[in-house]
């Protein structure tokens, strides 16, 4: 048994870009969800190098603080050693005056005597 559908002469309702319309439209949906999803992807790899950046920052600030309390406690050892260098100088030529004036007088009474 052969059976045979005749074929439509009618032609379709369809205009002739629907399937090239429709074919675009899939990409594009396609394109905008992969877009979505490297969006998704690299804010999170922002979100994680922000939040290094800051443990990184609040690190060096630290060292920052304590370099600087380290620069200022040398600086006043520096400052202290300074000033007993030059309070023993002060005492050295203290020490060597009361001594000259030792001798002078010692020489004085010497003399006086003769």
């Amino acid at each position: 048994m052969d059976v045979r559908f005749p074929k439509s002469s009618v032609t379709s309702t369809l205009p002739d870009n629907y399937t090239d319309t429709k074919k675009h439209l899939k990409e594009m949906k396609w394109k905008r969800e992969t877009m979505l999803e490297d969006i998704k992807r690299e804010q999170a790899l922002l979100d994680t190098a922000r939040q290094s950046f800051e443990r990184k920052k609040e690190e060096f600030v630290k060292f920052l603080a304590q370099s600087s309390a380290y620069a200022t406690r040398v600086r006043l050892e520096h400052t202290l050693l300074f000033m007993i260098d030059s309070l023993n100088f002060q005492s050295f030529v203290c020490s060597c005056f009361d001594f000259v004036c030792a001798c002078v007088c010692a020489e004085a009474t010497w003399l006086a005597k003769l």
